[in-house]
């Protein structure tokens, strides 16, 4: 993947350099690639080894945040849970019965700090179960599509084990790769127009941030841009980004 960026961003090294340098008095034209990304996206994985039971959603699929996306069999982790329960509430009540002995004389004050201690013990042990439990649930973390499951219902699956990748279509961002030179007139807030390769779609976009160092190698430096309006836009589309810029010599 990194291979590819690289070439990636030759290319638009390539593409920046070559109109930079056919540049005319007055108003000179700059282009530069632009590739369309989402602002958020994630690799969801589990967290505990369980079977799937559920998955309701299916490739290409539009969810909202906090919608289940996964459902693990947490028959074993209930259980434990209801252990761990019955624990906790025998330990308070063994304590509360040494309390009351303790006022009668019938009981030592290590009894007491002992029991105290079996009481945390099993707090902290049900705390544990139910963590367990709501890991048994994997909930959407913002709106957005299933870009691709890599598990199915009734798979079983490992800690740390890829389930489903999602992302945000609606929020979206364009990142160029230009010449460090560039950082002459480019600024945030600057507007310039964007014309994608797959549907010849043309929008505005405007600067939102440039990049915090610029490439040693490859004299460059990476600049994200806010579309104006998403709605033709996908991930992974790329195009031309055109700036026409006044330079003053």
């Amino acid at each position: 993947m990194t291979r590819v960026f690289r070439i990636w961003a030759l290319a638009c090294l390539a593409l920046a350099f070559s109109v930079e340098n056919s540049r005319a008095q007055g108003v000179s034209e700059f282009k530069a690639r632009a590739l369309i990304e989402p602002k958020n996206t994630a690799l969801l994985s589990s967290e505990l080894a369980g079977k799937i039971t559920e998955m309701p959603f299916s490739d290409g699929d539009i969810f909202n945040k906090g919608d289940l996306l996964v459902s693990f069999d947490c028959r074993a982790f209930k259980a434990q849970l209801a252990v761990e329960d019955a624990g906790y509430l025998g330990a308070q009540k063994k304590l509360m019965n040494l309390k009351r002995l303790y006022k009668l004389g019938s009981a030592a004050q290590l009894d007491i700090d002992l029991a105290n201690s079996d009481v945390q013990r099993s707090k902290g042990l049900r705390q544990q179960a139910e963590v367990l439990t709501q890991q048994c649930k994997i909930k959407a973390p913002f709106s957005g599509k299933v870009v691709v499951r890599h598990a199915r219902r009734h798979e079983s699956v490992s800690p740390g084990g890829p389930i489903v990748e999602i992302l945000n279509h609606e929020s979206l961002e364009i990142k160029l790769v230009v010449p460090s030179n560039w950082l002459r007139w480019i600024e945030v807030g600057l507007p310039f127009k964007v014309k994608i390769d797959e549907t010849g779609y043309v929008f505005q976009a405007t600067i939102e941030r440039i990049g915090a160092r610029i490439d040693p190698v490859s004299q460059t430096v990476n600049i994200m841009a806010r579309p104006e309006k998403a709605d033709n836009l996908l991930p992974g589309m790329s195009g031309n980004a055109l700036f026409n810029i006044n330079i003053q010599n």
